[in-house]
């Protein structure tokens, strides 16, 4: 039987409501001018005081821009892991020697092979070692100072985005108009 011609007393939904099971739906429809949203129906059972079923209260949300938010969230995932593959290619096959640091420990966690050739050391062995232990006696000390700043400022720049965007999540919340 087509979903239109159906009686409402033999929905599944509405005997699944009877039964007081609450019930979420994702589900798409049409605007009149022809756009999609996104949105969640809950459906409750309401009752009597004696607990007889009388009805079901429903709530439909709008979850369009979450859905859009996924869609793009999926979609930088896989140019992200596109740019991963080039950057590894580029990284692995660079004639210059490329290690990357963690900046917290200040051991490295990569090297690629023109470093393991330049230096002879293995990848292994790299993990193990710091910034220092390349060449501690001929190591300024400056150059920890250096790096430590460059840490710290890239850590503030990243702190300060982040406070940005928040700014940003709450004016397009509380002042949509001025975006």
């Amino acid at each position: 039987m087509p979903e239109e011609s159906r009686s409402v007393d033999s929905m599944p939904e509405l005997e699944r409501c009877r039964q007081g099971i609450i019930e979420q739906h994702d589900f798409e429809v049409m605007r009149k001018d022809g756009t999609p949203i996104y949105a969640i129906l809950e459906t409750s059972p309401m009752s009597d005081e004696n607990g007889n079923y009388t009805g079901a209260l429903g709530c439909v949300t709008n979850i369009t821009k979450r859905k859009q938010a996924e869609q793009a969230l999926k979609d930088n995932v896989e140019v992200l892991a596109a740019l991963e593959k080039t950057y590894s290619i580029i990284v692995e096959s660079a004639a210059e020697g490329i290690l990357i640091l963690n900046t917290e420990t200040k051991r490295f966690k990569y090297a690629n092979p023109a470093i393991i050739r330049m230096l002879g050391y293995s990848q292994e062995e790299f993990k193990e070692m710091a910034i220092g232990d390349l060449n501690p006696k001929n190591l300024p000390n400056h150059i920890f100072s250096q790096f430590n700043a460059q840490v710290d400022c890239l850590k503030g720049l990243l702190l300060s985005l982040y406070y940005f965007r928040v700014l940003l999540f709450f004016v397009e919340r509380l002042h949509p108009k001025l975006l």
